[in-house]
């Protein structure tokens, strides 16, 4: 894994790996490279934001975007996210996996981003959708596990012209 790390380190434009840094909270396992403690969470974290950041320029949003993540886990990239770029407006997290759904609402009450980033219980995504329609869907590791609600939910927000 160290290749990942240089790899980060080396279009780390924006200072992400120092902004964002890690905590080993929630079991995250973490190890020493180059000086500075990381975990595989963290540096996947901000490959995802620096590719979101390349392609749509996600920083410089004016207005700041409303992001639905669809499969969200605990929340890693919701927390980081928002706390990477505070003009993100919102952040909805939901999950087909209901324990998911409560560790994510827990851990962003306890990293303190849960103004800006919540957790929504897929019963009630649609309602939420609706309230607050995204400008970003994004899905990380896991539309191969929930293809017919990801494409459900892609298929809704392309309708509205915004995915």
């Amino acid at each position: 894994m160290p290749w990942r790390r240089f790899y980060i380190r080396s279009i780390d434009t924006l200072g992400l790996l120092e902004k964002l840094g890690e905590d080993g909270a929630f079991g995250a396992v973490t190890f020493v490279l180059a000086d500075k403690t990381v975990s595989r969470d963290l540096l996947d974290s901000v490959g995802e934001i620096y590719f979101l950041e390349r392609h749509i320029g996600l920083s410089s949003w004016a207005g700041g975007p409303t992001v639905l993540d669809i499969g969200a886990g605990y929340g890693r990239l919701a927390y980081r996210m928002v706390t990477a770029f505070p003009n993100v407006r919102s952040y909805v997290c939901t999950d087909a996996v209901s324990a998911s759904t409560f560790v994510c609402e827990f851990y962003l009450r306890f990293r303190g981003v849960d103004v800006n980033a919540k957790a929504v219980a897929l019963d009630e995504i649609q309602d939420e959708l609706k309230r607050n329609p995204p400008d970003i869907a994004v899905n990380i590791h896991g539309f191969s596990g929930m293809q017919s609600l990801g494409s459900r939910l892609v298929g809704e927000a392309s309708t509205r012209g915004r995915c």
